[in-house]
């Protein structure tokens, strides 16, 4: 171990390694995500989808 650091090398090669595969993941999710496009969305219908569903929930109990 170091004696400058308070994790050895091959701590900080796992860390490093671990890192970099979530930025790798986050950058094929950010690219899957642009490429998918875009969607047309209305805040009141969902709210009003959302609002039917509960309704039917609340009533089938």
């Amino acid at each position: 171990m170091d004696k400058d650091t308070k994790t050895s090398p091959d701590k900080n090669d796992q860390k490093n390694t671990d890192y970099e595969t979530k930025l790798q993941t986050l950058r094929s999710l950010i690219q899957e995500g642009i490429d998918s496009g875009e969607v047309e969305y209305s805040y009141d219908e969902f709210m009003e989808e959302m609002d039917d569903e509960l309704g039917e929930r609340v009533l089938s109990f």
